[in-house]
């Protein structure tokens, strides 16, 4: 285990993250963050999924009147991903940026985000005006 040195105030929102359940700023961050626990940490596979960086601002795209909509999570997470990349990339990095902002994740999120991009899509049928998202091929998209 490595130690980590926070200001107060990064600490203190991270313990504001905190869920019943969770006992130490390790379970707190690995859920932010979207670790998951490996059974054997030494055998880890170089397969694994390199995650994103985020910097500052990326994360927190609002609206004019101060709430952040679904398509401001999926323009940051495609922005994050180089601009295009399959649903289930989206669906990850669209997760990590609304964990880290402390903001809802339905059951349903996933739907949720295949029904944004396609709303903001001219390339579907249920396209419903704002033209953000391009389809590449089935279950991959991009910024226009």
């Amino acid at each position: 285990m490595r130690n980590i040195t926070v200001d107060l105030d990064v600490f203190s929102k991270i313990w504001a993250l905190r869920r019943s359940d969770e006992q130490d700023e390790n379970a707190i961050l690995r859920r932010i963050l979207l670790v998951e626990r490996k059974a054997h940490p030494e055998s880890a596979s170089s397969s694994e999924e390199a995650r994103p960086e985020f910097r500052d601002g990326d994360e927190n795209m609002i609206d004019s009147v101060g709430k952040v909509r679904w398509v401001d999570d999926i323009v940051s997470g495609l922005k994050l991903l180089g601009g295009e990349a399959s649903l289930h990339e989206i669906y990850k990095t669209v997760e990590r940026i609304r964990f880290s902002n402390a903001r809802t994740i339905p059951r349903t999120f996933e739907a949720t985000i295949r029904r944004t991009i396609e709303d903001h899509s001219s390339d579907s049928e249920i396209f419903k005006g704002e033209d953000i998202f391009r389809k590449i091929s089935r279950g991959r998209w991009a910024l226009r």
